[in-house]
């Protein structure tokens, strides 16, 4: 994915079958845009699944029964999404895709798309199908062909839609706040680099401009009303309203200001 404003990206899979089976390999790449790098993964995972699946259809599904299926991304926080723990998944949905904090499941379309297909392509082999996560040089080849796509024109539309991710470059490297040094009532300055739509809310990426956390990154989750009056690029000061583990609530009154232009010698 480039970091353009159009966050420029692209999606490619490779299907190896055992040497045993005399079957070429089936190669696809296509092009996709605001969707962001995590979603890029995910998104590739769905559409080998998919291929997969019209694969046995037009080969007959008897070809690779009891065949066990190992999905390979090299990208570790797939694996933390859950996706190797369908009861995780399962209690998600019963909880209306919230987690134990209240807070919407980041990226549930997606999810929940995965679960099932890995499911009824479970179902068509008879065999297990796992995600695991590998080092990026056994990724090279779908890294590759990703890039591909990404220059290129071809789009899966069935797949899914481009997400309205609106994002701007950051100032700072800093990796993200401990959460649990802050807490409700503290004061931040911030600069919006990232806004993210997560169900009926919005995911708001920050980053703090001033204190001891100079230069870290801060996730807040606001309603649309609030999301309205937070623009990216801007400077604003938040009041802390409540911590979680993974992201804060602000309290609605929070003021926009002009930073200080830097210090010339």
């Amino acid at each position: 994915m480039d970091l353009d404003s159009r966050q420029t990206g692209g999606t490619g899979f490779l299907i190896e079958f055992p040497e045993s089976r005399e079957y070429s390999p089936i190669k696809e790449t296509f092009r996709r845009d605001n969707q962001g790098i995590h979603r890029l993964e995910l998104i590739a995972i769905l559409e080998g699944m998919e291929a997969l699946i019209q694969w046995l259809k037009d080969h007959g599904g008897h070809s690779l029964r009891n065949s066990r299926i190992i999905i390979h991304t090299d990208r570790h926080s797939i694996i933390d999404d859950g996706l190797n723990n369908p009861w995780k998944v399962a209690g998600w949905r019963r909880n209306g895709w919230k987690n134990h904090e209240g807070k919407p499941i980041k990226d549930k379309d997606l999810i929940d798309g995965i679960d099932k297909t890995r499911k009824k392509l479970s179902n068509m082999i008879q065999a297990r199908v796992e995600i695991q996560y590998v080092r990026r040089k056994k990724n090279k080849q779908a890294d590759k062909l990703a890039k591909q796509g990404k220059r290129g024109e071809i789009r899966n539309k069935r797949i899914i839609g481009e997400k309205n991710v609106k994002i701007a470059k950051r100032l700072f490297s800093g990796a993200e706040i401990d959460y649990g040094t802050i807490g409700s009532g503290d004061v931040l300055d911030i600069r919006i680099y990232r806004k993210d739509p997560v169900s009926k809310e919005y995911e708001i990426s920050a980053e703090i401009c001033d204190g001891i956390h100079y230069g870290k990154k801060i996730k807040i989750y606001v309603d649309f009303v609030q999301e309205t009056e937070l623009h990216r690029h801007h400077n604003y000061r938040v009041y802390i309203e409540k911590v979680f583990k993974h992201h804060v609530r602000i309290n609605p009154d929070f003021e926009e200001y002009e930073p200080e232009p830097p210090l010339t010698g």
